[in-house]
């Protein structure tokens, strides 16, 4: 039987006990850790610059990867006072303003301002859910359009809004975020 060989004349047998070689990171990879690393230690003044910064990067997916990653940990750190805080208007504001025109990032910070605004801080006190106010009726009218992200977080939020749950029971995206919400409505 013939024995195959690889290109450098080794046969397959042989080629497989051979150490492979180093593979080194890609640079992506290193870009989008140090652009993390960078992003959750910039001083508050100069994070709309880094933003910037790093959306110039020639790699617009990774890019993109590392600025979503950053506003998904720092909205989810961000202190709740109510959905009304004025510092939160003033990141969100900021931010908008470094991702520009990026549709996808302008839309991740919009739903984390609904989901703020359809999540009560958790108070062991409070057994009553809070009466619906018109605020709250036009956020829940906007997760019809909500993405599947949303609805999803919105559901495993343990402070997500009786009504919200109850829209989304009737009318979410999928059957999945349909059939959590219904079992946390009852």
């Amino acid at each position: 039987m013939p024995t195959h060989r690889t290109p450098d004349g080794a046969t397959h047998d042989d080629a497989d006990d051979r150490p492979r070689p180093d593979l080194a990171e890609p640079p992506e990879h290193a870009r989008f850790a140090a652009y993390l690393d960078a992003l959750d230690r910039v001083p508050a003044a100069e994070e709309a610059s880094l933003v910037r910064r790093v959306l110039t990067d020639e790699d617009v997916t990774m890019a993109r990867s590392a600025v979503v990653r950053h506003l998904d940990r720092t909205a989810a750190a961000f202190p709740r006072a109510t959905a009304d805080d004025e510092s939160w208007h003033a990141w969100t504001e900021a931010m908008g303003t470094a991702v520009g025109k990026d549709a996808f990032l302008t839309t991740r910070l919009g739903e984390w301002t609904l989901l703020r605004a359809l999540t009560t801080p958790s108070d062991a006190r409070a057994r009553i859910a809070p009466p619906a106010t018109p605020g709250t009726a036009g956020a829940i009218q906007a997760l019809g359009t909500a993405s599947d992200w949303l609805q999803r977080r919105l559901v495993e939020a343990p402070d997500a809004s009786p009504q919200a749950l109850g829209f989304l029971a009737e009318h979410g995206r999928t059957k999945k975020v349909r059939a959590a919400a219904a079992n946390r409505v009852r």
